[in-house]
């Protein structure tokens, strides 16, 4: 099929500030292929780095309806998120509560070190629990590990998922392999 149409005569088109439709009504395109005469068509997208991030954050916004005040959540797809996982601790004592910021400090070294992405804020045991994990959804956080005063004792942490607010207990010792597992299998 070919187009009696020079490169000129197409560089010669309206800009795009002209309806489209207006500016392709005024030319008439025409080609043979074979015996017919058919009007050949042209479909371009074109888009930005900056329009396909804000496309995917507004695509990740969603606004949460918790006990009559609207929580504003951050549902970014988990191979997407820029931190997979999180720390929250509670604690009932100031000395409990650095034991658990150093435990938090060294299990995300461990974590990043396994290619995890890791989000671990100074103010880890200073905040109340829900608080914590109110900024981690707005933060958009899939996961967020829970340490309190049982896991000095047994070994055991609360995994929180974002999506569901399921818990599900896993020992300190396997949580970078749960963890891979999690973000590898969805």
């Amino acid at each position: 099929m070919s187009v009696p149409c020079s490169r000129s005569f197409f560089s010669a088109l309206p800009s795009c500030e002209v309806d489209l439709v207006d500016a392709l009504s005024l030319f008439t395109f025409q080609a043979r292929d074979g015996r017919k005469k058919v009007t050949p068509h042209v479909i371009e997208s074109l888009t930005t780095l900056e329009c396909a991030v804000f496309t995917f954050l507004c695509d990740s916004h969603d606004e949460v309806q918790l006990s009559d005040v609207p929580k504003e959540v951050m549902r970014f797809h988990r191979k997407l998120a820029p931190y997979k996982l999180a720390f929250s601790a509670s604690s009932s004592s100031s000395a409990t509560s650095e034991e658990l910021s150093q435990l938090a400090t060294y299990l995300t070294r461990q974590l990043r070190k396994a290619g995890v992405s890791t989000l671990l804020l100074p103010d880890v045991a200073k905040r109340s629990q829900e608080s914590q994990f109110l900024r981690n959804d707005e933060m958009g956080v899939p996961y967020t590990a829970v340490l309190n005063d049982n896991t000095l004792k047994t070994g055991i942490l609360v995994l929180r998922s974002r999506e569901t607010t399921l818990k599900e207990q896993v020992h300190v010792s396997e949580l970078e392999s749960h963890v891979e597992l999690l973000l590898r299998n969805y």
